[in-house]
């Protein structure tokens, strides 16, 4: 027979060692994805403001001259609201406290000795805070400390308002965070349903499933290593979250129908693994290491750091995808063997007709590449067509949800 190529021979390798090492493999992507969830939150909670300077620019220049000459305070607002006795018997407390945190200057209605010095609506104090520390330690250290001042010295009936640029940011970093969790729990069950409808077996469906999941909780934690060195902001982190899903699923299920076929072939459950994961060899990796090297290319022609982190989110998931694919799956598919197609509906017959359907449809679309690409780009456009209504800008208030 002639010689393999050496890629080949190389995947073949690996996954037969995975084959053969199946329940080790498994033992140690579970231990991988229990302290993936330990510690997912990690990076969550060390989101930075994504820095939209860019060197030698007009308004960088302008940023430093302020600098220089005004120096680099920046302002946040406290409003106390209340009966004015609650307001006035704790609001020279809070401001005692506000000046114990590092940094912060509070302008406040009342003199040091406690005595109201300004006058405003009753029941209403305006404590104006001036915080001499860089941008990214207000909003990581200062604004958390300020609202712990506030939790910890303001009690009913008095409640607290905070503003300004740092919580502001902080309030919208949380906000993104939380959508993000509301998409994955939206996206999963619609995601197993079009799996299932795809392979008509649970099992089947569920692999890829799974996949997916435990690539964005892996990537979501290998960021908070990434947060060491490169500042990790929002956008990285669902970036990670919808490309690893979407790799994670793609990837396994490319994987999983090949090893299908090579059940029904007759090849035991072993063999069809190692083939079903060797021969997609070429998709996976070449697919992974143009995106890896694609973002990795914007990251260093674009100016400053405004891509840095995003591309930092899409390696990483793109390598834990194709990790997934090349070790996991392996193992998991051979320990499992033909229960892939167990509780599998339809009869063979029907699911002969529902594969030749689809084969009819892709050479069809294959004959008529104009058609084809009309019939995936405007389904394209309708879903970016919102896109045009975007308002782009510095963060608002606005962006906020309204509760």
């Amino acid at each position: 027979p002639p010689p393999r190529p050496l890629l080949a021979g190389a995947m073949k390798r690996i996954a037969s060692f995975m084959v053969r090492r199946a329940r080790l493999v498994l033992v140690l992507w579970l231990v991988a994805f229990g302290v993936a969830l330990a510690f997912a939150g990690v990076a969550q909670d060390n989101i930075h403001q994504p820095s939209l300077r860019i060197p030698g620019s007009t308004s960088a220049r302008a940023a430093d001259l302020t600098t220089r000459e005004f120096g680099g305070t920046i302002s946040m607002a406290v409003l106390l609201k209340g009966p004015p006795a609650a307001v006035e018997r704790q609001g020279p407390e809070v401001v005692r406290q506000l000046q114990k945190i590092p940094g912060v200057q509070v302008l406040s209605p009342w003199a040091i000795g406690g005595a109201r010095v300004l006058r405003e609506p009753a029941g209403e104090a305006l404590l104006a805070l001036q915080v001499r520390r860089p941008f990214e330690r207000i909003s990581d250290e200062t604004a958390p400390a300020v609202q712990r001042v506030l939790d910890e010295n303001v009690r009913p009936p008095v409640t607290t308002e905070i503003t300004g640029l740092a919580p502001l940011v902080r309030a919208l970093n949380q906000s993104s965070i939380d959508s993000l969790h509301k998409g994955e729990l939206l996206a999963l069950p619609i995601l197993f349903l079009m799996l299932l409808l795809i392979f008509r077996s649970p099992i089947a469906a569920l692999v890829p499933a799974l996949s997916g999941l435990v690539v964005t909780r892996t990537g979501i934690a290998l960021m908070g290593l990434v947060n060491e060195g490169v500042d990790v902001d929002a956008l990285a982190l669902n970036l990670v979250t919808m490309i690893g899903l979407a790799l994670g699923v793609d990837y396994s299920l490319l994987v999983v129908s090949r090893f299908r076929e090579e059940l029904a072939r007759g090849l035991d459950r072993r063999e069809a693994a190692v083939e079903a994961c060797s021969r997609p060899r070429r998709s996976v990796l070449t697919a992974g290491a143009a995106l890896s090297a694609a973002m990795l290319c914007a990251a260093l022609v674009a100016p400053g750091s405004l891509l840095v982190s995003s591309a930092m989110g899409v390696v990483v998931a793109t390598i834990v995808a194709v990790l997934v694919a090349l070790t996991a799956m392996p193992a998991g598919l051979a320990l499992l063997g033909d229960n892939v197609n167990r509780w599998r509906w339809g009869s063979d017959q029907a699911r002969t007709g529902h594969e030749n359907f689809w084969v009819r449809t892709s050479e069809r679309l294959v004959a008529s590449p104009a058609l084809a690409a009309f019939l995936v780009l405007l389904p394209l456009a309708a879903l970016t067509a919102p896109a045009l209504a975007l308002n782009t800008g510095p963060p608002n208030v606005q962006n906020l949800p309204p509760d």
